[in-house]
């Protein structure tokens, strides 16, 4: 599980770059739940860069 310093270091980072969502934290890492494409592909490079291989990036419709 991501610990809560770097959970939140995400959402901080996440929110300056103007992605909106929410982050769920499990066992296995974390996913990240954003509401458009756009969102979602920044979203992406900074779980990729925080996380690097525990977090994922979904689009609400899905």
């Amino acid at each position: 599980m991501p610990s809560l310093l770097r959970t939140q270091q995400l959402a901080r980072v996440l929110l300056a770059q103007g992605v909106s969502g929410e982050i769920v934290c499990s066992g296995d890492g974390l996913t990240v739940v954003v509401d458009d494409e756009r969102q979602r592909e920044i979203a992406t490079a900074v779980v990729a860069k925080y996380f690097p291989g525990q977090g994922h990036v979904v689009h609400r419709s899905i």
